[in-house]
């Protein structure tokens, strides 16, 4: 006759004092998805356009961010540019390729720039001389920029786009792990935009 034996089940106490972790790894999974899936829609995306209208709010709300604005080089007219939706009409918005604008420096250099304060002269100047932050968005918007994320958007070291965050003055600042996935989508990003 088989020895049997008795299980006694541990205290409760490890399963209750686990459920906030296990809470903030099913958080990150989902948002991990949600990034897989903005991912697979830009690869199968059919035009410029529909990635950069259409996904790009997708982006947006998954990031919690306040503005963003993805923009895309266009090599014969050495420009960058992105459209967005105003009014139920699509509108264009050009900016040279230099180092007047932030997004113009980035596209420029082919440089990641993290500004504290787009109103900060002073921190613009220390990145370089020309570099200004155009207000007018701001006030067509109704916002006030603090923050300024903009990455380039590269595929095989050759200037894509550029891809643009700005968060509110006062908003919850851009932390290391968003930038991070928002460089990884900046790299799908290129890969779309050299297929287009």
């Amino acid at each position: 006759m088989p020895k049997q034996t008795s299980f006694v089940a541990g205290p409760q106490k490890d399963t209750i004092s686990n459920a906030p972790q296990v809470e903030e790894l099913l958080k990150n999974l989902e948002f991990h998805k949600s990034i897989q899936n903005i991912n697979n829609r830009i690869n199968s995306a059919e035009s410029i356009k529909e990635i950069i209208v259409d996904i790009k709010e997708n982006i947006r709300k998954l990031f919690n961010i306040d503005v963003l604005i993805i923009y895309v080089l266009d090599k014969k007219k050495k420009e960058i540019y992105s459209l967005h939706t105003e009014d139920s009409e699509i509108k264009e918005k050009l900016l040279q390729v230099n180092n007047s604008s932030i997004v113009g420096y980035v596209a420029n250099n082919k440089k990641m720039i993290l500004i504290n304060d787009a109103y900060d002269e002073r921190e613009l100047k220390r990145i370089n001389e020309q570099l200004k932050f155009d207000r007018t968005s701001d006030r067509h918007l109704g916002i006030l920029t603090g923050q300024v994320l903009a990455i380039p958007i590269i595929y095989e070291r050759n200037i894509m786009g550029v891809l643009e965050v700005m968060i509110q003055k006062g908003g919850e600042k851009i932390e290391d792990y968003r930038q991070i996935f928002l460089d990884e989508i900046g790299s799908v990003l290129g890969i779309a935009f050299y297929n287009q």
